[in-house]
């Protein structure tokens, strides 16, 4: 599905994810902070920080210059380049880097401002089929954990579709400096679609990144939680958009034919939007090994998993609902990780019901998944949960 656009003679200074939300970019930033010569940060805004930056220069210091409007707009659009660099370019010097890019999912409404600041940017479209995309919005968004709303079907539908219609209007006028990607092609075979999204940005490829990216030091920073405590790519929710359908009954016939136009102007296949009796999903990650208590995950199998890896330093204390539950406390600074059932003042509060801590530990819930459904709670040092909740649900 990926379509590859070949320009690989132009030098990029700049790399920037244009997206909707939930399709993706937080693990695309994973991937692409992963490559060698590639820096990418959490979510920054800066699309809005440079609308808002131009519009404060513009009407103070741009207006004591003696030129024309078009003069004045050139000479505040540089002002705003050169404070953005400012620090974006010593934050990819120290980090050994030659590029940064920068994946806040609203900087697609303020892509043109983007593309007139930075003419020398690059641009990775990304995609993700409409229905998982809605599905996953509609999930995240009933729990509070995003900063947007899709809770009401007739705004999330809309929203979807002007999103990625102003998405695919923007490749379309800016083809030299696009380059589309696939949520699903990224999880299905990763190596091959970042091999020629990083030849486009004129970059070597490394087959590994996929591989060591959830093994790599990432910067703590806003985006998708499920992303932030993966410890691999996880295929279980292409498709599952289906799920939704029988809830778009209230969708006006109008927003259902545009959105239907939209999935296959994609270039996903044709979708009716009927309801379909459910099918069960399989998981191709392998068998699941099974927990007989939350007690052998403390007195065996997490201490097996940290001490393979334990480069972490502080306290987390679980505290575990539920039957079975109970407190734990990992003193993570010693060698090997000392478990405690005990209840002790810790750096890091993870708060869970025994049931999903024992669906996390056999793979059957995501991390992230958890947090977004307010199933697991995180008081105190956030970064340490995330790189703990990576080793332990790998």
């Amino acid at each position: 599905m990926n379509q590859a656009h070949t320009n690989t003679e132009r030098k990029w200074e700049q790399v920037f994810v244009l997206s909707l939300p939930r399709a993706g970019s937080t693990l695309l930033r994973l991937l692409l902070d992963t490559h060698p010569a590639i820096c990418c940060p959490g979510e920054l805004d800066l699309g809005n920080l440079v609308e808002r930056l131009y519009h404060s220069l513009y009407y103070s210091s741009g207006q004591l210059l003696e030129c024309d409007e078009a003069e004045r707009s050139a000479w505040t659009t540089r002002q705003v380049r050169a404070t953005i660099e400012g620090f974006m370019k010593p934050y990819a010097r120290a980090k050994g880097k030659q590029l940064w890019a920068e994946k806040t999912p609203s900087n697609l409404a303020h892509a043109d401002a983007l593309q007139r600041t930075f003419p020398d940017a690059a641009f990775l479209c990304l995609h993700r089929h409409p229905l998982d995309l809605l599905r996953s919005g509609f999930e995240s968004t009933r729990f509070g954990k995003l900063k947007f709303d899709l809770w009401d079907y007739q705004s999330g539908v809309d929203f979807c579709i002007e999103q990625a219609s102003a998405l695919l209007q923007f490749e379309k006028a800016n083809r030299d400096r696009c380059f589309r990607l696939y949520y699903e092609d990224i999880v299905k075979d990763g190596a091959t679609v970042l091999t020629k999204a990083f030849h486009f940005l004129g970059l070597e490829s490394d087959p590994e990144i996929v591989k060591t990216a959830f093994n790599t030091k990432h910067e703590h920073g806003p985006g998708d939680p499920k992303a932030e405590f993966a410890s691999r790519i996880y295929n279980t929710s292409i498709g599952r958009g289906a799920e939704i359908v029988t809830l778009l009954s209230d969708v006006s016939a109008a927003s259902k034919n545009r959105l239907k136009d939209l999935i296959v102007e994609l270039g996903y296949p044709q979708t009716d939007l009927v309801p379909a009796v459910e099918k069960e999903r399989t998981n191709d990650n392998g068998p699941r090994v099974t927990f007989k208590s939350v007690e052998e995950l403390f007195s065996t199998h997490f201490p097996a998993r940290l001490q393979r890896k334990n480069d972490l330093q502080g306290s987390v204390k679980f505290l575990v609902k539920g039957n079975g539950g109970g407190a734990w406390t990992i003193k993570l600074d010693q060698d090997p990780a000392v478990f405690a059932p005990v209840n002790e003042e810790s750096d890091c509060t993870i708060m869970i019901k025994s049931d999903d801590l024992l669906k996390l530990a056999t793979g059957e819930l995501n991390v992230g998944e958890c947090y977004l459904q307010a199933k697991l709670r995180v008081a105190g040092n956030e970064a340490l949960a995330i790189s703990l909740g990576r080793t332990l649900f790998a």
